[in-house]
């Protein structure tokens, strides 16, 4: 279910956003939802990535807004595709103030992500709002370095001044009423240096994907802006909220991807490359765009649902106690039960997927704590295991000849009684192994199961 909406910004330029708001299966308004905020790449529109990603992430159980950026596609604004980075920046935040207004999004539990230069300036956003909780990337562009530097960073800074000049005398024109477009995308396939490339024309003037508000050009006018902005400034401070930033293995543009991945402060960050796919490919291509959500969902899932999984919680007063349920059923561990259990060394786990099966199973620790087991996983959202326990709450263990269906019960990572538990458990259990103080420090800490058996 989507609904059309209008979203007004105090951006000072007086515009107002277009934009789509979806909502998960089953959804109810007497009740708060985790939301995601979708910002659509350089010269595209909602209709487009944007729209896709945000449909996709809401079967995840969050609200999604897609939206049009402000000077383009039906949002207001003039002058008509102006790229203004800072702009388009702002419109995050904007999105982010209509969703605080909304009485089923929880305001503490808003995330944000998009698509090529839409997750440049997602994670500007972030550095600057930290209302936004959670952020992800796919196909990562820094408009100002890939106009510096290149699809594939091979121009210094210093030789970017001709496009400077270039966006003076736009200006110097655009007063004079010429119109200067400056194409985001080869304008025709003959134009595109490469394949890649080639499939950016492609997604934006042919039946691929093509939208007639995304005339794949800004204004020349624009460069004035663009040159001299670096997306990731002071990311190395300010940029503290969990990060997974996704992207194709074969991407021209994956050096922009590393890059933030280096300089965000994040102590929560993790990398999925998918493999052989290149930028353009993880827009809207059915295999990568499947790849780059299976890992999306999971991740906004752990940081903006802790102790929840995806699913929406009942509001107020309606609420319960989790962290008094859980215990209540550790309580089915028999005495025997967790005498072998916490003999072994290794326990073997396997998470139910959507589709019902357990297909795969992993050998990890446990730790005990009380009559409660508890398990983390090394590589968070990266873990094979990790992410369809978080989707699902669902899977299985064995050791020590038990044997059993079991739930996945996330513990929030502000229960620093249990955390501390957890953390003294591993120390102690495995400390003949290097690999105990990193399993007892974060970010791993933050991916903290409980395993409870079924009734």
């Amino acid at each position: 279910m989507s609904e059309n909406i209008s979203i007004r910004t105090l951006n000072g330029y007086g515009t107002t956003l277009a934009a789509v708001i979806n909502f998960p299966e089953g959804f109810d308004a007497s009740k708060t939802y985790p939301a995601i905020v979708v910002s659509h790449p350089g010269g595209g529109v909602k209709e487009q990535a944007a729209g896709l990603y945000a449909g996709k992430l809401a079967e995840h159980g969050f609200v999604t807004v897609a939206y049009d950026a402000s000077f383009q596609g039906a949002s207001t604004g003039e002058p008509r595709q102006l790229e203004n980075p800072h702009i388009r920046t702002e419109d995050v935040s904007a999105v982010v103030d209509y969703l605080t207004t909304l009485d089923y999004v929880d305001s503490s539990r808003i995330g944000a992500m998009g698509i090529c230069a839409g997750a440049g300036y997602t994670a500007n956003a972030a550095i600057n709002d930290p209302r936004i909780k959670a952020v992800g990337t796919v196909s990562l562009v820094n408009i100002g370095q890939m106009f510096r530097n290149g699809w594939t960073n091979d121009v210094a800074d210093a030789d970017a001044a001709p496009l400077l000049a270039m966006g003076a005398e736009a200006r110097t024109t655009d007063v004079q009423g010429k119109d200067n477009p400056f194409p985001l995308a080869p304008m025709r396939e003959e134009d595109a240096p490469n394949e890649e490339l080639r499939q950016a024309w492609e997604y934006y003037h042919t039946p691929r994907c093509e939208h007639p508000n995304a005339p794949g050009f800004m204004t020349t006018r624009s460069l004035s802006q663009i040159i001299t902005y670096d997306a990731f400034h002071k990311a190395e401070a300010f940029l503290t909220q969990p990060l997974l930033v996704v992207a194709g293995s074969e991407a021209g543009s994956k050096w922009m991807s590393d890059d933030l991945f280096a300089r965000a402060a994040s102590k929560d960050k993790s990398f999925h490359v998918v493999e052989g796919s290149n930028h353009m490919e993880l827009y809207d291509g059915e295999k990568e765009v499947a790849e780059a959500v299976s890992t999306l969902g999971p991740f906004f899932a752990g940081q903006l649902c802790p102790g929840q999984s995806s699913l929406p919680r009942t509001d107020h007063a309606g609420q319960h106690d989790r962290r008094r349920e859980r215990k209540t059923a550790m309580a089915a561990w028999t005495p025997d039960e967790l005498d072998r259990i916490n003999a072994e060394t290794y326990f073997t786990v396997g998470a139910t997927l959507p589709d019902g099966t357990t297909p795969k199973t992993v050998d990890i620790w446990s730790v005990p704590v009380g009559n409660r087991i508890f398990i983390r996983s090394y590589n968070g959202t990266q873990g094979k295991w990790y992410g369809p326990a978080l989707k699902t709450g669902r899977g299985r263990i064995s050791a020590g000849g038990v044997d059993k269906p079991v739930r996945f019960v996330p513990v929030a990572p502000d229960d620093e009684e249990t955390n501390q538990a957890v953390d003294a458990s591993y120390l102690e259990k495995y400390a003949d192994s290097e690999y105990s103080v990193t399993m007892s420090t974060e970010p791993v800490r933050r991916n903290t199961l409980e395993v409870v058996p079924e009734e």
